[in-house]
């Protein structure tokens, strides 16, 4: 819906948006923006997220307060510290606004990649 929040993810020219009511329900996204791969995820309090550029196709999953993939385990606070993991911008907006400022967005279809 026009009204509906959702989280708008950049990846150079490239962008995505994920249904805000989605990512509570599941908490964690895996997916690709073009052909990269992303993870979103959103943190226990219910209103921080942050997306990543994954380090391949492995997806993660949340454990306490760390993305875990099969090869390693990234602790959320240590992330905006070391960098290990490239930060996307991902903001939360309406989506008739996101859709207006990055018209060639794709949506979310609810399949994890």
């Amino acid at each position: 819906k026009e009204k509906s929040w959702v989280v708008g993810v950049q990846d150079g020219k490239q962008s995505k948006a994920y249904d805000w009511n989605a990512l509570k329900k599941s908490m964690l996204i895996n997916d690709t923006i073009g052909n990269e791969p992303i993870v979103l995820v959103l943190l226990s309090d219910q209103k921080s997220f942050f997306a990543f550029r994954r380090p391949g196709p492995e997806t993660f999953v949340m454990r306490n307060d760390s993305l875990v993939a099969a090869s390693a385990a990234y602790a959320l606070r240590d992330l905006f510290v070391t960098n290990k993991l490239e930060r996307l911008n991902a903001n939360q907006v309406f989506w008739h606004t996101w859709r207006t400022f990055h018209p060639n967005t794709t949506r979310f279809d609810g399949t994890s990649k």
